[in-house]
């Protein structure tokens, strides 16, 4: 299965009527009536439709696999203005696997769908930025799309604050403060927070762990994340 056109990655992205009639058709094992819901928005010009169909097609849901017509209709949503489809495209040309186009284009993709508030484009851009890829190295500001996408509620942005601040990316080196990012992703349900957190609880003495989960308190509390102080202490005890 591919993670970039996860069907159901998608739809927890989208929002429109449509994506939910599909994930229902989808979780009452109905990918028949899925795809046909999905292909006649599509054939309206629904983006977001565009966009979960291009999932079917990737994955070979109902259809056989065809990762050339996925990105096809992923540039036809990207054509028309859809924020997740200018990402994912945008994702595909730097994979260079199917879509071959110049980095820059990338980058163009990336921002135009940053500027729709999409978070994943936010966090593409960080990652361009901290690593120089595509853009020159610029920690400030992949920290303030790191930042950008936090604000936004996407779990996963905390996760590569609290990297920024372990690796010392522009900012000194300093793992509990780390650890208290590492722990709002984790509460926001990323994968990546989470085993990041466990190896930081395994390195760090008590005492900084309460720090951090202190500090965490106020990161969510900021940026209008879950509260940490239940399950603080049912960690530290």
């Amino acid at each position: 299965m591919s993670a970039l056109f996860s069907v159901l990655a998608t739809l927890a992205l989208a929002s429109s009527g449509v994506t939910d009639e599909v994930e229902l058709l989808l979780a009452q094992r109905q990918d028949q009536a899925a795809f046909e819901l999905a292909e006649q928005a599509a054939n309206a010009s629904d983006a977001e439709a565009i966009v979960l169909l291009a999932g079917f097609y990737d994955e070979g849901i109902h259809v056989r696999r065809n990762p050339v017509k996925a990105a096809q209709l992923i540039r036809q949503a990207a054509d028309l203005g859809n924020a997740e489809a200018q990402w994912r495209l945008a994702v595909l040309i730097e994979a260079g696997r199917v879509v071959r186009a110049p980095t820059e284009t990338a980058v163009k993709l990336y921002r135009m769908s940053a500027r729709q508030g999409f978070a994943p484009a936010h966090i593409s851009l960080g990652v361009m930025y901290s690593l120089g890829r595509g853009l020159p190295e610029d920690h400030a500001k992949a920290m303030t799309h790191y930042r950008a996408a936090a604000r936004l509620g996407n779990g996963h942005a905390f996760n590569e604050i609290g990297v920024v601040h372990l690796a010392g990316e522009g900012v000194e080196v300093d793992p509990v403060e780390a650890t208290a990012w590492f722990f709002v992703a984790m509460m926001m349900g990323d994968e990546s927070g989470a085993e990041n957190l466990a190896e930081m609880f395994a390195r760090l003495d008590e005492r900084s762990v309460r720090v951090a989960s202190y500090r965490a308190a106020e990161i969510a509390e900021e940026y209008g994340g879950p509260e940490t102080h239940t399950a603080v202490g049912a960690i530290t005890g």
